[in-house]
């Protein structure tokens, strides 16, 4: 499961980023039925003395008015909290790529039906502990099948790390609200996720586990769009559900230090993302 070292294992190679871990990717509104798309950005936080980072990238095809896929790649670095003892910090480094489809059923009268499924696949992750000892911690598989429906959202999630695994389950309501200034646009989105791991964990038992959302979005028809959005999470970080679902599936192996501070503690992060497309 985990082979440890006394330095720090060089990161797997780095093409990062990918799309919103579980942010669906919506079809086209333009008239037009097919497009392409390309994302990228980035997300950072920073408190307590402890900060993260990523990187994504992500392409995504409509060839049919009713259904899309996306690929995409994701890196985050995380360091702890400064060890008042020996001045050094823990670090966590994760890669993890996303493939996604989307199939939009529709119906008369009435707002359109979305089927997604949602597969995660990390590389190994780097843990390297205030001591100077370091851990590589083989990467989790996640698959998410969702629906939704004018804003709602259901979805189940499968992770397998190793000997550990976990179900989770979700519910959310996303949703964005036109203003006044001309292509500016107020997001919004809330999401409960319960989780029940399974496995070698040292805690078995199922737990509750929320995410916030709010942003600005400005975008246009022709060209796509650029977003700076806030995302909250009460209490702990989620599995999965997130836009750091490729990084957050590792906290299944409960390796400590940082990743446990943001599985238990109250965060926020800030992500900036430019979304361009192309219809034909």
């Amino acid at each position: 499961m985990m082979t440890t070292k006394t330095t720090l294992l060089a990161a797997t190679a780095l093409l990062v980023a990918g799309a919103q871990a579980q942010d669906r990717v919506e079809l086209a509104s333009d008239g037009r039925d097919r497009s392409i798309g390309l994302t990228f950005g980035g997300l950072g936080a920073s408190f307590g003395g402890r900060s993260l980072s990523s990187k994504y990238l992500k392409f995504d095809i409509q060839p049919v008015k009713q259904f899309k896929l996306w690929f995409g790649s994701q890196s985050l670095d995380a360091k702890g909290k400064e060890d008042p003892a020996t001045g050094n910090r823990s670090t966590f480094d994760a890669r993890a790529t996303e493939f996604g489809m989307r199939y939009e059923f529709q119906s008369r009268g009435g707002a359109p039906f979305g089927v997604s499924y949602i597969a995660h696949r990390s590389g190994d992750g780097t843990f390297e502990q205030t001591d100077g000892s370091s851990a590589l911690y083989f990467g989790p598989k996640t698959d998410t099948f969702e629906v939704d429906h004018e804003g709602w959202s259901g979805s189940y999630s499968r992770i397998k790390a190793g000997s550990r695994s976990a179900s989770v389950f979700g519910v959310g309501y996303a949703g964005k609200q036109p203003l006044k200034a001309k292509g500016w646009s107020f997001l919004y989105e809330g999401k409960l996720l319960f989780e029940r791991p399974s496995g070698t964990v040292v805690n078995p038992d199922g737990s509750t586990r929320a995410m916030a959302r709010l942003g600005l979005e400005y975008g246009s028809p022709e060209w796509g769009s650029i977003s700076l959005s806030a995302y909250v999470f009460p209490g702990g970080i989620p599995y999965t559900g997130t836009p750091l679902s490729g990084f957050t599936s590792f906290f299944l192996y409960e390796p400590g230090g940082v990743a446990d501070d943001l599985r238990t503690k109250t965060s926020a992060t800030l992500d900036l993302r430019v979304s361009l497309k192309a219809s034909f």
